[in-house]
């Protein structure tokens, strides 16, 4: 469950940290691809290796998952 969890924030940050010029193409194409596969997986099947290989996608995708972007230190300060 917790990996569930943690997908569901990282996307949710995705979001908020980066602009939308970044967020379309193929970076929205893996973000929509994770949230289908949340839709259809139980729980306790979303594993830690399914996780990680989210976030190196969105990395690969320079996808920026911390707030270091200048949207993010706009919205949140430094």
């Amino acid at each position: 469950m917790k990996y569930l969890i943690y997908a569901i924030t990282t996307i949710r940050d995705a979001i908020a940290y980066n602009e939308h010029n970044v967020l379309n193409g193929k970076a929205l194409d893996r973000i929509e691809k994770e949230l289908n596969i949340l839709e259809e997986i139980e729980d306790t099947e979303y594993t830690k290796e399914l996780f990680g290989q989210f976030c190196l996608d969105l990395l690969e995708l320079d996808v920026a998952l911390l707030p270091t972007t200048e949207k993010a230190i706009r919205r949140y300060g430094e």
